[in-house]
């Protein structure tokens, strides 16, 4: 018994780092990879040091939007869509996250505000699961926000929603939370209280028809989730026109 016991935090130590190497030999195996299209779109975005892609307006209208990737997807599968906003005038940043996985990031919109400071109106954004954290970052800032202190003026919310807990619901910021009708993923289904529960009080909530939860990125379809009954295309251009006017109107 005293051989074990003096083995046993040994045996601990192994376990854990087994469980580990486990962990992250399942994230690379289960992420969504980008289309080659949207791959090579992220490669040619401009790269901050920190790996960030970066998508700067041709024309800026002072709003900027820090991006955060759903959960175990490549952050190159939303380029289009940054580029398509970046278009319309936003500077679009999306941070890549640890193990891909937003959880682990939440503080990444930091270094990007910090890095930008002539951006004059900041919306932290995501989808899936980089949009509940990207609620969580807002709620962890709600005192500077609630006092004026900070260059946050509004949350995205594709295909996801805020924990009421966040304390996000009292702050005076705009809001948009977008999902597609066939989004099937959520089991239970998110509803529609849910989605507004816990977001900014007049957030606008825009249900794309025919959309389901990939919609946003380019990476294909995902276990559980509707099937897209419109053309790609046309959900993207409802996304980006009801995106970058949200974007356009942060105050």
């Amino acid at each position: 018994m005293k051989r074990f016991l003096k083995r046993l935090p040994i045996l601990i130590v192994i376990v854990l780092a087994v469980l580990c190497i486990g962990f992250v030999s399942w994230t690379r195996l289960a992420r969504y990879r980008a289309f080659p299209d949207a791959a090579a779109l992220g490669a040619r975005a401009a790269r901050a040091p920190q790996g960030w892609l970066v998508f700067n307006p041709g024309t800026p209208n002072g709003s900027g939007l820090v991006f955060y990737p759903g959960g175990l997807v490549d952050a190159a599968a939303y380029a289009p869509l940054a580029q398509a906003l970046a278009d319309r005038g936003t500077l679009v940043v999306i941070p890549p996250m640890p193990l891909e996985l937003a959880v682990f990031g939440v503080g990444s919109a930091d270094a990007v505000i910090a890095a930008y400071p002539g951006v004059e109106r900041w919306a932290i954004g995501g989808h899936s699961l980089g949009g509940s954290m990207a609620g969580a970052y807002v709620g962890n800032h709600a005192a500077d926000i609630a006092a004026g202190r900070s260059r946050i003026k509004g949350v995205l919310l594709y295909g996801s929603y805020i924990q009421e807990s966040a304390g996000v619901n009292a702050l005076p910021i705009a809001g948009l939370s977008v999902y597609g009708s066939n989004d099937t993923l959520a089991k239970p289904p998110i509803t529609r209280e849910q989605r507004l529960a816990g977001a900014p009080k007049g957030t606008r909530l825009v249900e794309v028809p025919g959309g389901n939860h990939a919609m946003f990125g380019d990476y294909g379809p995902q276990a559980g989730d509707g099937t897209a009954t419109a053309p790609l295309a046309t959900l993207r251009q409802q996304i980006v026109d009801e995106t970058a006017a949200f974007l356009a109107s942060m105050r």
